[in-house]
């Protein structure tokens, strides 16, 4: 009896390994499946960091240009009232000088 005990405790316990070893491999393997997931995620969020990042460098270069330009055009408009001002003033002595002939 003592025997039989023993061989069916034997083979419990070749059924619990066997069932440990089988639950070992799943683990395993949805550990393996998780872990490729995470690599997809860094992937995806690195990616999408570097697009992010390339959008803003991109506005921040479009900015400067833009800005560039204002300046440019606040030049240019600061030499057009300087040109309108100068031929203001030489209409003005035109029309003294045809005032003043016209009076001789």
């Amino acid at each position: 009896q003592l025997i039989e005990e023993r061989s069916g405790v034997s083979d419990q316990l070749k059924n619990l390994k066997a069932e440990t070893d089988e639950s070992s491999k799943l683990w395993k393997q949805k550990e393996d499946e998780l872990m490729k997931e995470v690599a997809h995620h860094r992937l995806f969020a690195s990616q999408a960091q570097n697009t992010l990042e390339k959008h803003q460098n991109d506005s921040q270069a479009e900015i400067a240009q833009l800005q560039n330009a204002l300046s440019n055009l606040k030049e240019e408009n600061k030499m057009l009232a300087k040109e309108r001002s100068e031929a203001t003033n030489r209409l003005k002595h035109f029309e003294e000088d045809v005032e003043k002939s016209s009076k001789d």
